[in-house]
């Protein structure tokens, strides 16, 4: 009984470990093929077309994505794996 209880909990653990580690603690399920990483600064920016409002557009040069942003140097994250305002 004893061994069975200590079986469960290791478990347990275990997968809360490995949810927290694959980046179940900023809000992700825990299914569905592992997280996203969080986007990296490799992007650059430059103008693309008049403000619109406060928002001016910007296009990549790396990856082509076109992002809005209120800052002269443009978005601070890459968008190029952004679908429905979540990472994919």
């Amino acid at each position: 009984m004893t061994t069975a209880l200590l079986a469960i909990l290791v478990i347990a653990a275990l997968a809360l470990w490995s949810w927290r580690t694959r980046g179940g603690s900023r809000g992700m399920s825990m299914g569905g093929g592992g997280a996203a990483r969080p986007a990296k600064k490799n992007c650059k920016w430059v103008p693309d077309g008049e403000a619109k409002g406060r928002l001016r557009p910007f296009r990549c040069k790396t990856c082509g994505v076109t992002a809005f942003s209120q800052h002269e140097s443009g978005p601070e994250l890459c968008k190029r794996g952004l679908t429905d305002g979540k990472m994919n």
